[in-house]
């Protein structure tokens, strides 16, 4: 069997992979806790684009406070 992952077909597919991917997560790299070593990241330089067609809000989490010293 042989797998051919230079198509056209399969560039598309895994720039589409990559955008579902990045959608929830921020592209301003600074605010992020690996500061630029990330997987993620490498993998969007090499595969993907620094935008998305989806300008909907992204996902935020609250803070939950689990008790005074403890924080999530």
């Amino acid at each position: 069997m042989k797998i051919k992952t230079s198509t056209p077909v399969a560039k598309k597919a895994r720039e589409g992979v990559m955008e579902f991917l990045l959608m929830n997560h921020p592209l301003d790299c600074p605010i992020c806790d690996q500061g630029g070593e990330c997987d993620l990241q490498d993998q969007s330089m090499a595969f993907g684009s620094d935008r998305g067609r989806f300008t909907d809000m992204k996902r935020s989490v609250v803070d939950k406070i689990l008790a005074l010293w403890l924080r999530l």
